[in-house]
């Protein structure tokens, strides 16, 4: 929400400190700017556009300044990945009184406030309740001044940006162009839907590129999935990417459609207003006919069967019968492969009841990649045991969706009957990954039912 009443913003102050990633950013080239005093000066703008900038501490703000060219409304934006650090942001005139203020849960913060020329202002950014960022990009958008008319309308000058985030921006004049970068893993299939700003009247333009600037895809008037606009005047595509990398996605206002994306030139006169662009994500489906209960292979307590997770999305699901208090071992040997397993035991909703990765059966060695889990039946039925790759142990065992790329190579997979087996593997009471719904009991490192 923001704040327009002016009011007087005191001095950093300290914060609880929060970790991000366990790794501690480094200071970027303007530190030392943790003050009023201290305020890094931008000069007399016009445009100007910084990257790769960190919030290297909690509760360390980093301080800009600058004097206005022109008089009119200067734009602020601060862009990063909410992920990896939540950014607030704050715009304050030369008696550091409060402007406008931007403290959303959005990947970007955006301020926006008339200036007036030769007047110096502040731009205070800091992360929220102590939080560090390893990369954010400032971009301000004021009248006149001698900057390029459009700092972000290349490929040089793209902003990052992170699938599975959204970012605030406005189109003005009518030839400016907004490019921002994000990286793709192969196989990726992801959403561009761009969205006007509350109030905007933009008929929005959207494209994407690969690294050599050339066009993949392009949209106009589009709804989005569970959009019903009769005349749509927003913009949405998709597209899956045969390749892992980095491209480049860009907006503008429609009758500014050929723009060069590696000079920025080009350009005409198109519509103008502000907008939210959203970049979200989904796995390709890649023909996995045995991930599933309804796809799940037959197989017996006893018996063992070899199978490979032939790549990263690979899950082999299995069915097998169960008596009341039947204590069976599901054992997954690598079988002569480097595979990092995982093993997941499923009941015939589809709910997790136990789950493995990297602990030894009984007799085998402790610093193995395989995994083995125990678990007691306390109703008759049938069960379900899915093998995957490790870290691939979130996926949905009713629809089959849900999967991160994991560890690959061929498996045996063993159902042993151990109900009459007194002796316990030791090891296992730490190595078990189960729901809350189900006790870690002491019996012999195995589950039982509440």
């Amino acid at each position: 929400m923001k704040s327009r009443t002016p009011v007087e913003l005191l001095e950093p102050r300290s914060l609880l400190s929060v970790s991000v990633a366990g790794v501690a950013p480094a200071p970027d080239r303007f530190e030392p700017n943790d003050g009023f005093s201290a305020a890094t000066d931008l000069g007399t703008l016009g445009d100007r556009t910084e990257n790769n900038l960190t919030i290297h501490a909690a509760g360390n703000g980093d301080y800009y300044k600058f004097k206005a060219a022109s008089s009119g409304t200067a734009s602020v934006r601060v862009v990063f990945d909410q992920a990896q650090g939540d950014i607030d942001a704050f715009l304050l005139n030369t008696d550091r009184l409060l402007l406008d203020s931007s403290a959303t849960t959005n990947s970007g913060e955006r301020l926006d406030a008339s200036v007036s020329s030769g007047q110096t202002y502040y731009i205070k950014v800091i992360g929220y309740n102590g939080a560090t960022s390893p990369d954010y990009d400032l971009v301000i958008d004021a009248p006149g001044g001698t900057a390029s008319a459009d700092a972000d309308d290349q490929i040089s000058e793209a902003i990052a940006v992170s699938v599975n985030s959204s970012t605030s921006g406005s189109i003005s004049p009518g030839t400016d162009v907004d490019m921002y970068r994000f990286t793709v893993a192969a196989g990726q299939k992801v959403h561009f839907d761009v969205d006007r700003a509350s109030g905007s009247s933009l008929d929005s333009y959207l494209k994407l590129f690969n690294a050599s600037g050339s066009g993949l895809k392009s949209s106009n008037d589009a709804n989005a999935p569970g959009e019903t606009a009769s005349t749509p005047r927003e913009s949405y595509f998709n597209y899956t990417f045969s390749a892992a990398g980095t491209y480049y996605v860009a907006v503008s206002g429609y009758g500014n459609t050929g723009f060069s994306a590696n000079t920025g030139g080009s350009d005409r006169s198109g519509s103008t207003g502000g907008y939210v662009l959203r970049l979200s994500t989904e796995t390709v489906s890649t023909g996995d006919t045995d991930d599933q209960i309804s796809e799940a292979r037959s197989l017996s307590v006893g018996s063992s069967y070899t199978g490979s997770i032939s790549n990263p999305t690979d899950v082999d699901m299995y069915k097998f019968t169960a008596r009341a208090g039947q204590r069976i071992a599901f054992d997954v040997d690598m079988n002569s492969s480097s595979l990092d397993s995982y093993v997941r035991v499923f009941n015939a909703s589809g709910t997790r009841l136990a789950g493995n990765n990297n602990a030894p059966a009984p007799g085998e060695p402790s610093d193995t990649k395989s995994a083995y889990v125990e678990y007691i039946f306390s109703t008759a039925g049938t069960y379900y045991v899915g093998v995957s790759g490790n870290p691939n142990s979130s996926y949905s065992a009713t629809t089959g969706n849900g999967d991160v790329a994991g560890a690959t190579g061929g498996y045996k997979l063993f159902l042993v009957n151990r109900s009459t087996t007194t002796a316990a593997a030791p090891a296992l009471a730490s190595s078990l990954d189960v729901t809350p719904v189900w006790s870690e009991l002491a019996i012999g490192g195995v589950l039982t039912e509440r």
